[in-house]
């Protein structure tokens, strides 16, 4: 895998020099597949369709992509890319981004249309399950934010810093989506939906920026944004409300030595609290290269955070996990994945499952075959 794993996220996110505009010859088309399955042994599902106490092949991991791009002339290029999900799309093929680039210079390009929201350190290829070690990034940081796209514009400005590359990447825009119910009712407070109940939400003015230093070994980045939040959940309380997003991390590639390392936490202000309650999380991977081998262990926590409302800490998931993997690289562009996650919620919590899972704790279990074309 090495630092090809960056690379490929790069690949898979940003439209490449060509040669003549919109010739069908100079269209290019890369692919991605990941085939899995999972199972808990908690008497709930875990996530949210993402693993039951049944083994099951159409969990959220199982999704198929193609990314089309071309060139509309020497400065301008157009990209897509389609995704097609197990869950909750039913394998529905949909433009997960598509956008118009324009290069200013070799060093500044200006995106308009749909582009990916980069919140973490691997949202340019998070579909992309070949490109990082784990299954699926560790779900106490990644499920701390429901928004993975913008409609708008951003900016991609890369400063040389001695040997390295620092990317500025400010952005601006709206956005959409659907999150789901966590927590558990509490005894008053606001009416709220079953566990699992998906709420629509809309970002208005979605305002952030992105810094990524990109050095020999690895990637060191910081992110933040800031926007205003509204819902239909709940009779419509949730009216342009400020929510704020943070997030720092990092992963290294050093002779065989793979680690990653990230932090989160979001904020909301007045009634958004409810629907998204405040949440800080982290986890750090260790991991090392053994010829086509690849073990790891990772260790991540999702804690509360300082609501201004105490009625939405009943809501709020708290867990700490530990999972053991291992990837081996089949072929060139072909990875098989296994893990086996032990979850302990805390404080009387469910954390990320769907309801009480029986016991203090629970294991998570997952077999992917991860492929790029």
């Amino acid at each position: 895998m090495r630092r090809n794993a960056l690379a490929l996220g790069v690949a898979l996110s940003l439209a490449s020099a060509g040669q003549q505009a919109m010739a069908i010859e100079d269209i290019r088309i890369n692919g991605f597949l990941t085939a899995a399955a999972t199972q808990t042994d908690a008497d709930s599902p875990y996530n949210i369709d993402l693993a039951s106490d049944e083994l099951r092949f159409d969990g959220r991991d199982n999704r198929l992509g193609l990314q089309i791009a071309a060139d509309i002339n020497e400065r301008m290029s157009f990209t897509m890319q389609l995704l097609a999900r197990a869950v909750p799309d039913n394998f529905n093929a949909e433009a997960d981004w598509a956008f118009v680039g324009y290069n200013v210079s070799d060093d500044l390009q200006v995106r308009a249309g749909k582009v990916k929201l980069p919140t973490f350190l691997t949202s340019d290829y998070i579909e992309v399950g070949y490109a990082y070690p784990w299954i699926r990034p560790p779900q106490e940081v990644y499920s701390l934010s429901p928004i993975t796209s913008l409609s708008g514009v951003d900016v991609l400005w890369t400063v040389p810093v001695g040997n390295n590359r620092l990317l500025v990447q400010p952005y601006y825009g709206n956005s959409s989506g659907t999150g789901f119910v966590t927590g558990m009712q509490a005894e008053s407070g606001p009416p709220f939906p079953e566990v699992g109940t998906e709420v629509n939400f809309e970002a208005k003015q979605l305002a952030g920026i992105n810094l990524a230093l990109s050095t020999d070994i690895g990637t060191f980045r910081v992110g933040y944004l800031t926007t205003q939040v509204s819902s239909g959940f709940g009779g419509g309380f949730i009216d342009d409300d400020k929510a704020t997003f943070m997030s720092v991390g990092m992963n290294i590639d050093w002779n065989n030595f793979v680690g990653y390392a990230e932090w989160a936490a979001r904020d909301q202000d007045d009634n958004a609290e409810i629907g998204f309650p405040d949440q800080k999380a982290w986890y750090v991977t260790a991991g090392y290269r053994i010829g086509p081998w690849l073990p790891s262990i990772t260790y991540a926590q999702l804690e509360a955070g300082s609501p201004d409302n105490e009625s939405v800490k009943a809501y709020t998931q708290e867990q700490s996990s530990v999972t053991l993997g291992v990837r081996y690289e089949l072929a060139a562009g072909a990875a098989l994945k296994f893990e086996a996650t032990r979850v302990e919620p805390k404080n009387d919590n469910i954390g990320l499952f769907d309801g009480p899972l029986g016991s203090s704790n629970a294991n998570v279990y997952g077999l992917a075959l991860d492929v790029v074309f």
